[in-house]
């Protein structure tokens, strides 16, 4: 018996096959890398729908743990979600594609209700549910935990408690958690299973060594290594999990207190900046910086990346309309190449 290898007529299919696969391959790869933005209730003054377009997620931050809601006088109301609402639609529109919303609970001065539902059962079923209310009324994706507490022992332990719980009623209802981490915050890997995502902020590691600062840029990308290895190598959670932060926003390298968002420093400079991430003693990313980042994170197998925070992103006509340090994100193209880096 002799065997035939394959004809032309079958080499062309098998090659064509294996486009196919491949290409599916790539678009997976490329769908399945997030990019996020969180949007605070004072920056949606934004062109939203623009910003979109660069987006994978959108986390809307915040409201308090507290039973009221949306019903505070404080941060988020109805009216966001209908804005959201708008721009997603246009998203769908002029991408064909949909975008993840997120709401944020907490987070820096708006984690005082979170002490009230720890270890109080009956309480926590009440404020899920009406988490699980709202996601349903909006059609949300998933709900974010930032609880950002000076923590005793006991508190740090309810906190994780309230977490498993909190996970185990949301995924019921086909709700998505994740939890947001300053770098050095440790997450036991029973939680760390259970979380869909970990926003890790890696920003503000201004760690001082007697006078000096450990590294002039509060999110230097070695730091920001540290930052990553530190979680994966506890095992809690797997890299796949953690979407790394990157700042729009730089602290003054000698008095770090003070800061600029990127879009302050942009229109003080009069150019948008490519490679150049110091002006006048502030340090901040680049949008070389965020491309660096970025490699980084797909190298290191990690969810994608998020940016804190959208509206202190520039946004121009000239350049990006979404963002200049989101598009570096996204797609990492400008619309010109004008860019211009300013002298000393």
């Amino acid at each position: 018996m002799t065997t035939t290898g394959l004809g032309s007529a079958g080499l062309i299919i098998f090659t064509f096959v294996a486009f196919l696969l491949l290409l599916s391959f790539v678009q997976s790869n490329n769908t399945d890398f997030v990019v996020a933005g969180y949007l605070p209730d004072y920056r949606f003054y934004i062109d939203l729908n623009q910003t979109v377009l660069d987006l994978t997620d959108l986390l809307l931050f915040s409201v308090d743990a507290k039973p009221s809601l949306l019903s505070d006088n404080c941060c988020l109301h109805a009216d966001h979600f209908k804005i959201v609402q708008q721009a997603r639609a246009f998203k769908q529109k002029e991408q064909s594609r949909d975008l993840r919303v997120w709401l944020t609970i907490g987070g820096a001065g708006r984690s005082s209700g979170f002490p009230a539902l720890f270890g109080d059962t009956e309480r926590q079923k009440t404020f899920l549910q009406k988490l699980i209310d709202l996601v349903k009324a909006y059609d949300l994706y998933g709900i974010d935990f930032d609880c950002e507490l000076p923590f005793s022992k006991q508190e740090y332990y309810d906190y994780m408690l309230f977490l498993r719980a909190a996970c185990d009623k949301l995924h019921d209802a086909g709700v998505h958690v994740s939890v947001a981490l300053h770098p050095q915050q440790a997450l036991p890997k029973a939680i760390a299973t259970l979380v869909d995502r970990v926003h890790l902020m890696a920003y503000d590691m201004l760690r001082r060594q007697g006078a000096q600062p450990e590294a002039l840029h509060h999110a230097e990308l070695d730091q920001v290594r540290k930052a990553v290895h530190l979680l994966v190598d506890n095992d809690a959670p797997g890299a796949r999990k953690i979407v790394l932060g990157i700042p729009a926003y730089g602290r003054h390298e000698s008095n770090p207190e003070r800061v600029k968002t990127f879009a302050e420093i942009v229109d003080e400079m009069d150019a948008v900046p490519d490679t150049r991430n110091s002006w006048r003693g502030f340090r901040f990313d680049a949008p070389k910086d965020v491309r660096t980042k970025v490699a980084y994170a797909r190298d290191a197998q990690l969810a994608g990346v998020f940016l804190w925070e959208l509206g202190q992103d520039k946004a121009t006509v000239e350049h990006a309309r979404s963002g200049i340090l989101l598009r570096a994100a996204g797609s990492g193209k400008l619309y010109t190449d004008t860019a211009i880096e300013p002298e000393l």
